[in-house]
């Protein structure tokens, strides 16, 4: 028997309904760290969570690939998640070269730049969409990315590697994610990242060019991705990484500033503690966090020393 709810429904309005108008909207999808031969398991969890998403109008997806990973054949379940996905490969080795080359494929209004080791939380699409439709003068939106709370090490490395992008509450932000962020894209387009050495520098040239020329994010607290968590290797690479771009944006590269950037990274992290520790935090987690951010002094030091030299690349390091 089927259901009639015509009388229910009678006399009431369509702004009656709680519904989020759609966006027309593109996701493009990068590895930007890998630990060994290519599998594709990151991009098929992210894309089983965007299934999930309750989204109702469709959005094509765009995997970008290098081709040096042409020859390792995709399983069946990239393209079995009721999605429309399309792999594509470029002749890029980094993955702010791939981010590049995917938005020739983007022809819509918006386009989402997320890292395949990120999988948004229910209702993460709804939460940017909504922020969309009520602040339409803004062109860049993204929310809190972290790496779960069940373990000591997941809170630590929390606020160690992820709390700077957590604003804590919805409004303006000057910092400009580069995961799981949404762009209007004619701005994505107009900004590309430049090539660097690195992938962190890369995206600090870009975030100081949209600076200089005024543009600002939005930071939108519902829209919530788990990003996968690393070991201690993974933190030595992002705080070397980042060490070397905080010596490369500098004008000029001497041994002078060495000092005055460790202390400047340094009272960094004891601010984002200060601001948000108390969220992230259980009291027993204090000491594994001091142990971690002196541990991170020695990676950033080697990568301010790095940075000193012109290397074309951090060789050991997994960011690619």
């Amino acid at each position: 028997m089927a259901l009639d709810f015509t009388a229910e429904l009678a006399g009431t309005a369509v702004e009656d309904f709680n519904f989020t108008p759609a966006l027309d909207l593109t996701m493009v999808v990068v590895s930007d760290y890998e630990t060994g031969e290519k599998s594709y398991k990151d991009e098929i969890l992210l894309l089983k969570s965007l299934a999930e998403q309750g989204v109702w109008a469709p959005y094509k997806i765009v995997i970008a690939e290098s081709t040096a990973n042409q020859n390792i054949a995709p399983p069946q379940d990239l393209f079995d998640q009721g999605l429309q996905v399309e792999l594509v490969y470029r002749d890029a080795h980094t993955s702010c070269a791939l981010k590049n080359a995917a938005l020739d494929h983007v022809t819509t209004e918006w386009v989402v730049s997320i890292e395949a080791d990120t999988v948004p939380e229910p209702g993460w699409l709804d939460a940017i969409t909504k922020a969309v439709a009520s602040h339409p003068d803004c062109s860049i939106f993204f929310g809190r990315t972290y790496y779960g709370e069940e373990t000591i090490w997941r809170r630590t490395c929390n606020l160690l590697e992820r709390s700077f992008d957590d604003r804590g509450s919805d409004g303006p932000t000057n910092h400009i994610s580069n995961n799981a962020a949404l762009y209007r894209t004619e701005l994505a387009k107009a900004f590309p990242y430049k090539h660097a050495a690195t992938q962190f520098l890369s995206a600090r040239i870009r975030l100081d060019a949209l600076h200089k020329h005024g543009h600002r994010a939005y930071f939108v607290s519902g829209a919530v991705a788990r990003h996968a968590v690393g070991d201690a290797g993974f933190t030595w690479d992002v705080y070397r990484n980042t060490g070397y771009s905080d010596m490369k944006v500098r004008p000029n590269c001497n041994a002078c500033y060495l000092p005055r950037a460790i202390v400047g990274r340094f009272l960094r992290d004891l601010r984002h503690a200060q601001r948000v520790g108390g969220r992230y935090m259980k009291l027993r987690d204090w000491p594994m966090w001091i142990t971690m951010v002196i541990f991170a002094r020695f990676a950033h030091l080697r990568g301010l020393v790095e940075g000193l030299g012109n290397p074309d690349c951090l060789h050991g390091s997994r960011f690619r």
